[in-house]
């Protein structure tokens, strides 16, 4: 018998979106995601944003923190 696929819908395509994607494909379950964002384009101006805490621990995980 086949394992069940879990089809998964990601609004935003911001900093929580992907990071939600990257995290389920870690879960080892037979899933289908896609990640779909409103905006046409990447913006063409930064964004500030404030990392501390927990999201330090997340980043390191991700192994992002030297990005």
């Amino acid at each position: 018998m086949s394992a069940l696929k879990l089809k998964v819908l990601i609004a935003g395509g911001g900093i929580a979106g992907p990071c939600l994607a990257y995290w389920l494909t870690k879960t080892g379950l037979n899933t289908s995601i896609t990640v779909v964002e409103r905006s046409r384009s990447p913006r063409v101006t930064g964004q500030a944003i404030d990392i501390r805490g927990r999201a330090i621990e997340i980043m390191k995980k991700m192994k992002l923190e030297e990005a």
